[in-house]
Parts: C-alpha cells; structure tokens; sequence
C-alpha cells in the first residue's frame, strides 16, 4: 500500500508538472497581424529568436492593435470598421462589444488587473487614450497622448510590461520618418507620456510583452524587418532577429503582435481532468462500526 500510495504521488506530481508545462507553451506562443496597404491581412506566429512568420489565415479587418485579453482570448482593433474584434488561434474573427474608435485605434492592450482594454486613437492630429470596458461596450476618453501632428506612430503601438506598466513609442523625427523612436510610459489615468531613456535606437516598433521583457517590431519598413527586445530601465532596444517568411515580396508591414497567455480555468481543467481518473479508482472507505 506505501508503494502505491508513492507511485500515485509521483504521477500527480508529474502530472501537474504535465499540466503546468502545456499552459506554458500555450503562453509563449507570439501572435502578428500584417498588411501589404492593398486588402490583403495576415494573421499568423513569431519565432521571435529566428524571426519566422507562419501564416495561419488572412483576415477581413485590418488589425492595427492587438492583445490578450478576457479568458485569454486574443482581441484585435480593425482599422477599417473601428471595432474589438476576438481572433482565434485558427484566425476565425468576431465583433467583440460595439465600441467604435472615433477615428482608428492604432493600439490596444489588456490590463488585467483592471479588466479593462486601453486604446490609442489616431486622427490627423491627435493622438488620444480611451478606457474600453471589459466587455466591449463602452468607452471613455483618458487624456491626449500626443499631437498636435508631432511625429510618427507606429501600429500596435500599446503594450503592458512587468510591474503592470503601459508603454507606447513614437518617433518626434520628422525629418527621417520616423527613423529614431522613444519609449515612453503612460499615465493610463491622464494619458501623460513620460519617456525612458533619451531613444530607442531603431524605427517605430510594434509593442509586445511576455509579462517580463518587453519586445518591438519594425513597424515602419517591408524589409529587413527586425525584432527588438527592449531595456525597460535605459529604454535602449537590441534586435534579437529579423522577419522572414512574409509572403509577397517584400510587400508587408508588420501591423501589432501579443503573446498568448492561458487562462486560469484552462489550466485547472487540465488538472482535473488528468486527476479525474486517479480519483474514480481510489478505494471507497470502509462503513462506520
């Protein structure tokens, strides 16, 4: 019975370890949008240490900001309609609640802690945050970002980093086009921008994190397209790799990227349904004297 007893401990040892280790790979699976500006919308993963793309499906709206948000659930802003999107890992989209960005939301990110979407609005002079509820149905304008018509903004411009920190970047180089970026933090009660660092060293990037680093890409060029880890604290970005495997010759812009991440729920279920058996065989107990 001790034997048993150890090899049922061991198994539901490893078995949480089973568990745990499929939400991880779920989680570390980096999710991108691109367009070629002529119709045709990319959805598809990023090896951010080789820089492969894999198309997974093309897509009707064009989604200039993305993120994980509700359930784990990845959610997208279409540029054309100005609505939330969910996208499933198959690339199967659907309208997410009836908030309409006022001109186009370059930008989106989740704040779990809050349960609420922040989005950046991009109008041709202006750059200003909203507060989106949870379940997509009502927003509230947070305070201006930028403007007026001071710079270049990239797509997928919004991402939460470790300590639950809201960055943004955009580059006030006019005469370059955008060439030299700065990492800012955003006050997401005012919309305040605070810069980190004096620049990024590299283009506009499309913002994601991993929950610790925080990562860019080029979101200014159809070639040569790097991918950049960023130093939170000197706001300095080194590039890790360069993206291949877009289609089209050179044609593509990368739009907005998010990292999946598991949601609580799924995990337990993936425990209790490991545990269920072991559970269905232990021995009843003998009746009361």
């Amino acid at each position: 019975m001790v034997m048993k007893a150890k090899g049922k401990a061991i198994l539901l040892v490893f078995l949480v370890f089973v568990c745990f280790g499929l939400a991880a790979v779920h989680a570390s699976t980096v999710y991108i949008t691109a367009d070629n500006l002529t119709g045709t919308n990319l959805f598809g993963t990023l090896d951010v240490a080789s820089g492969q793309f894999n198309q997974i499906a093309s897509t009707g709206p064009v989604f200039l900001g993305l993120t994980t948000g509700p359930g784990g659930k990845i959610y997208g802003a279409d540029a054309n309609s100005g609505h939330l999107f969910t996208i499933s890992s198959s690339g199967a989209t659907k309208q997410y609640g009836s908030v309409t960005a006022p001109s186009a939301f370059y930008g989106l990110a989740y704040s779990h802690s809050a349960g609420n979407f922040f989005a950046d609005n991009l109008d041709p002079m202006n750059v200003t945050l909203y507060s989106i509820t949870g379940d997509g149905n009502s927003s509230s304008l947070v305070g201006q970002i930028a403007g007026p018509n001071s710079g270049y903004f990239p797509t997928g411009n919004l991402a939460f980093g470790s300590g639950g920190n809201l960055y943004f970047n955009y580059s006030s180089d006019l005469a370059n086009g955008g060439a030299n970026s700065t990492l800012y933090s955003v006050n997401t009660s005012t919309g305040a921008l605070t810069a980190v660092g004096s620049g990024l060293g590299c283009d506009i990037l499309a913002l994601f994190s991993d929950g610790n680093a925080l990562y860019g890409i080029d979101a200014n060029v159809t070639s040569d397209i790097g991918v950049f880890r960023i130093d939170t604290t000197t706001g300095v970005a080194t590039q890790v790799s360069t993206v291949t495997g877009l289609p089209g010759g050179d044609s593509f812009y990368v739009d907005a990227a998010t990292v999946s991440t598991p949601d609580a729920g799924f995990t337990l279920a993936l425990f209790i349904f490991a545990l269920a058996p072991l559970l269905g065989k232990r021995k009843p107990s003998p009746p009361l004297p």
